[in-house]
C-alpha cells in the first residue's frame, strides 16, 4: 500500500527487500548476536525500510 509514485525502485524490488530485511534471521541475528532490544530493532526497521523504499515527501 505504499504510493508507486515514491517509491526508489520497482514495486517487485521493493518488496523482495523488505522482505528480505523484515526477515526473522535479520531479527534473530541482530538480537542475539549484537544484543539489540526489540526497541532499537523496530526503530531501524521503520528508519530502513522507509529510507530504502520511499523518496522523501516534499
Amino acid at each position: 500500500m505504499l504510493p508507486a509514485e515514491r517509491l526508489r525502485r520497482s514495486p517487485e524490488e521493493t518488496t523482495d527487500t523488505m522482505w528480505a530485511i523484515g526477515s526473522s534471521e535479520v531479527f534473530v541475528l541482530l538480537r542475539t548476536v549484537l544484543g539489540w532490544d526489540a526497541d532499537r530493532y523496530h526503530e531501524w526497521l521503520g528508519d530502513t525500510l522507509v529510507h530504502y523504499a520511499l523518496t522523501p515527501n516534499d
